[in-house]
């Protein structure tokens, strides 16, 4: 174990319990848990991964009230004549427990969903950028298991989503990834592994320069830097086990306090992939040909001329749904496929019926242009609703749109042209 990433022996249980959940436990399963102590762990209940919400939440709950009765037993004093399932959970806790600890834990039970697929799947899509990634990370002067954090926040999945809208294999929100990319409606890098990589070398690197040890540098990745501080000068800035056992701030919850111990479970799985997952191979790194194109290509046509899907051609160019220019895809076949076609615009004019259209559309320095000025587009249509065009979408007049050139519509931000067109 390198010394940047040291485990007081306090926190090994906790390290333990994530290597468990990550290697162990499938996503059939999970356990019930202390949400403070991980090391006791009340049950490994069977959950597959069809079970339904509602179902999911009844089975978890009934298991919940069993262990909080018994707690509460075991709270009020009783230690003499024992049932078997009481004494196995008094087992569980030291043994100079007090009354009140057992009290408190009545209302920290937690179920944890196993986690092992998962992992196993991430450290299989890892490959493809595992050799940029540490590029990142070394050209950023931060330790190289920097690059185990990605497990442990989406499983390398780049298209992951969380609930508070964090996205891509790093998980930045909006707010903080529009510190370091483009976050805007028309391109969202948090979502391209290479971008977004670079990023999280860079915020890593400010969090320890400005905090000076790695345990509060990547707690501070998920808590936030402000909120670390505070905590560090309650607790000192060597105490960082006391802080993740006993810090009370009002945002720092259950992700915050374990993500330290989770990572160093990640990394420890990351760097010895063949003692927990016997046989996982990393997937090789596409190789790629990067090429300028003269002016705007639908993504569905380019994906079209590649002979590739639209979701294939999008999981190299993250995020997808948007007009392309100096975008990337597999080095077969791309000279071919694009060698001689027209600009989007400037055929079907009259094809598909409509009367005029404006492709909103100024490449500058091989991006889509935030916004066009808006006295190109009034110049051109009289009937533009202002709030409702956007970045390389198409404005056409308001006659009904023949099924046969619906596949020609330009994508911006997941949305179609002339979805765009149209308000929707």
């Amino acid at each position: 174990m390198t010394t940047a990433f040291p485990v007081p022996e306090e926190l090994e249980p906790d390290v333990g319990f994530w290597l468990a959940v990550f290697t162990d436990y499938s996503t059939d399963e999970g356990v019930l848990h202390d949400n403070r102590y991980l090391g006791v762990v009340y049950e490994r209940v069977t959950m597959p991964a069809d079970t339904g919400r509602r179902e999911r939440q009844r089975r978890i709950s009934e298991r919940r009230e069993h262990y909080q009765e018994i707690l509460k037993t075991l709270a009020y004093g009783k230690r003499d004549g024992l049932s078997d399932e009481e004494q196995r959970v008094l087992g569980l806790w030291p043994a100079d427990v007090s009354n009140k600890e057992l009290a408190a834990a009545a209302g920290r039970i937690r179920y944890q969903q196993g986690l092992a697929e998962r992992f196993r799947d991430g450290l299989q899509r890892a490959g493809r950028w595992r050799s940029h990634i540490n590029q990142s990370l070394k050209r950023h002067g931060v330790p190289l298991e920097l690059a185990a954090l990605p497990h442990v926040e989406s499983s390398y999945n780049p298209l992951a989503l969380s609930h508070v809208g964090a996205s891509g294999i790093w998980q930045f929100t909006r707010g903080t990834g529009r510190r370091f990319m483009r976050v805007d409606h028309v391109l969202d890098e948090r979502n391209d592994p290479f971008a977004a990589s670079e990023a999280a070398a860079e915020l890593l690197a400010y969090n320890y320069s400005i905090i000076g040890n790695w345990p509060m540098a990547i707690t501070a990745y998920n808590h936030g830097l402000a909120g670390v501080r505070r905590a560090m000068r309650e607790f000192g800035d060597a105490g960082f086990e006391r802080i993740l056992r006993e810090y009370r701030g009002r945002t720092f919850g259950f992700a915050s306090r374990n993500f330290y111990v989770a990572f160093v479970a990640a990394m420890r799985v990351d760097t010895n992939p063949d003692k927990y997952f016997p046989g996982v191979v990393p997937e090789e790194p596409v190789a790629y040909e990067r090429h300028t194109l003269p002016s705007y290509i639908a993504a569905n046509d380019l994906a079209s001329a590649l002979r590739i899907s639209l979701n294939e051609f999008a999981s190299h160019n993250p995020p997808p749904g948007h007009n392309l220019a100096g975008q990337q895809v597999p080095a077969e076949g791309i000279r071919s496929a694009v060698a001689g076609r027209p600009p989007v615009g400037t055929h079907g004019d009259t094809a598909c019926g409509y009367r005029r259209r404006v492709v909103v559309q100024q490449p500058v320095a091989g991006h889509v242009p935030y916004r066009c000025p808006w006295r190109h587009i009034v110049g051109h249509s009289a009937d533009v609703q202002y709030r409702r065009i956007y970045t390389g979408c198409v404005e056409q007049s308001r006659q009904r749109e023949p099924d046969s050139c619906r596949s020609t519509a330009p994508l911006t931000s997941g949305r179609t042209g002339a979805g765009c067109a149209r308000g929707r």
